[in-house]
């Protein structure tokens, strides 16, 4: 398994956690199978989720990703407009 790759299923298995939702609920919530968040918290071992998934999870997330040349990072929010959390 890539390090990387484990490591990107971690944070989004914490993130997830963090923000008190099953993986039914993100994966509602991103618009992907079930079955796609296990394989991405479990260290996905071939082709890496796309940006629009990648959009999709930090909407479910709350988190804003920011693009640089070489890398990216993730933001947390504190809560989305319209919402107690």
């Amino acid at each position: 398994m890539e390090p990387v790759a484990k490591e990107f299923g971690k944070a989004v298995r914490q993130l997830r956690l963090m923000r008190d939702l099953t993986q039914e609920r993100l994966a509602e919530a991103a618009d992907i199978s079930i079955e796609y968040v296990r394989k991405i918290e479990g260290g996905l071992t071939k082709s890496p989720p796309s940006w629009a998934i990648l959009r999709r999870l930090a909407r479910a997330l709350r988190i804003e990703i920011v693009m640089g040349k070489n890398s990216w990072t993730l933001r947390l929010q504190r809560s989305l407009p319209g919402t107690h959390n």
